[in-house]
């Protein structure tokens, strides 16, 4: 029996030097937490909303890209969503050309063409928007949604933001000191990023993200256009004869011309055979 008051008076000094004692950073100089309180925190939160995530996806083939994606646009809007993404593309699979004249060529090629959306929907809107989505489809490769239960991580945060609060607060009325003050901006950095990564959690749960990728089957594009191989460029049979009269009369002209600037060699030579002729003529008569 003795041994059992010793024990609990040692506690009872032990637990009053505890209460005055410096706590790393900071010094408790009146504390009215208890155990109590904390279960009650967690007992209010777990009576809170869940915080579920959705996340959905789907793929599907449709008889035109651009006209669906006009479609699912006003379903956004229809819902008050928001289209966070959109991508459309088209690739060339096969073509070919196809000569109309020396200077164009017919083009025929073999287009497939896709898109990409991702769109936000309020949550109570989610089921409703896919199975409108799935409307427009020929058909549907994949449709999958997931759900993440965020509701642990939430209440965590909200908790440690309570707390810090709370140290706070008794930091300002004098309750707790805290000894260096980078330790205070520490804390309410600690209190913003908490209070952001709530608000991601908060939006995520409101917002559902689906993502959609949806293709038509492949369709002709025809296009004239220029040929642009210079050896496919060249004249006709009578644009080339009537280009080789022209050269050749120009050449004429041009071997006149230059005759006539020869005038005096050409006048010199016929004297020189003039004169040759004369000799040899006198010369055989003599004879």
């Amino acid at each position: 029996m003795k041994a059992k008051m010793i024990i609990g008076l040692a506690s009872i000094i032990l637990f009053a030097a505890c209460k005055g004692k410096t706590h790393g950073a900071y010094e408790v100089l009146n504390n009215n937490s208890s155990g109590a309180s904390d279960s009650a925190k967690v007992d209010s939160l777990s009576r809170s909303t869940s915080k579920l995530i959705k996340k959905a996806s789907l793929n599907f083939k449709v008889k035109n890209v651009e006209q669906t994606g006009k479609a699912i646009n006003k379903l956004v809007i229809q819902n008050k969503g928001m289209v966070m993404h959109y991508h459309v593309g088209a690739n060339t699979e096969r073509s070919e050309d196809i000569k109309l004249s020396d200077d164009s060529i017919l083009r025929v090629s073999s287009m497939n063409v896709n898109a990409d959306m991702e769109v936000k929907v309020p949550k109570d809107s989610l089921i409703e928007f896919i199975d409108k989505v799935t409307a427009l489809s020929v058909y549907v490769n994949n449709r999958t949604m997931d759900v993440t239960d965020k509701t642990l991580t939430y209440m965590e945060a909200q908790l440690k933001l309570k707390s810090r609060a709370e140290l706070v607060a008794q930091q300002k009325t004098g309750k707790v000191i805290i000894k260096d003050p980078t330790n205070v901006l520490a804390l309410k950095d600690e209190m913003v990023e908490q209070q952001i990564n709530n608000r991601t959690i908060e939006d995520e749960v409101n917002y559902s993200t689906v993502s959609l990728s949806f293709f038509q089957s492949n369709k002709i594009n025809k296009e004239v256009i220029a040929n642009d191989d210079p050896a496919a460029y060249h004249l006709s049979f009578f644009k080339q004869f009537a280009l080789a009269f022209e050269n050749g009369w120009r050449l004429l002209i041009n071997l006149f011309l230059g005759i006539v600037n020869l005038w005096a060699i050409i006048l010199l030579g016929i004297g020189l055979a003039t004169g040759f002729v004369y000799l040899k003529r006198k010369y055989l008569n003599d004879k």
